[in-house]
Order: C-alpha cells, then sequence, then structure tokens
C-alpha cells in the first residue's frame, strides 16, 4: 500500500494546520479584546472570553513548538 504522505510530512502538515488557526484564534481575539470599550454591554464577560481564546491559541501555537523542540 502507498502512503500518500510521509510520517514526516504529516507532523509538518498537521503541525502547520494547528499553528496556523491557533495563530488566527490568538491575533482575532487580541484585536477584538482591543476593540473593547467601556460602554460595551457586558464588557466584562466578554473580555474574559477573549482572554480565554486568546489562552487557548497561545497554547496552540506553544504546543507546536513544543512538538518539534523550538521551545
Amino acid at each position: 500500500m502507498t502512503q500518500i504522505l510521509s510520517p514526516t510530512a504529516f507532523k509538518w502538515f498537521l503541525t502547520l494546520v494547528t499553528g496556523i488557526v491557533a495563530a488566527v484564534w490568538f491575533v482575532w481575539d487580541a484585536i477584538k479584546i482591543a476593540r473593547l470599550t467601556p460602554e460595551t454591554p457586558s464588557v466584562g464577560d466578554k473580555r474574559f472570553g477573549y482572554m480565554i481564546g486568546m489562552a487557548i491559541g497561545a497554547i496552540g501555537v506553544i504546543g507546536c513548538l513544543r512538538f518539534w523542540n523550538v521551545i
């Protein structure tokens, strides 16, 4: 049976997909949290949610970097 991707290429593919999604998620929530104003209704709940999203994005990026022993 022929493999579509080598094991190394498969690891790179999954790392890139995970890392890109996590980085975009982090940046997207960072932009949203920067645009919040005190007049925004339920600003505390939104700020908390965006911070959790940024934490998830950071964990994804750090996990990818640690997988390849970069950090």
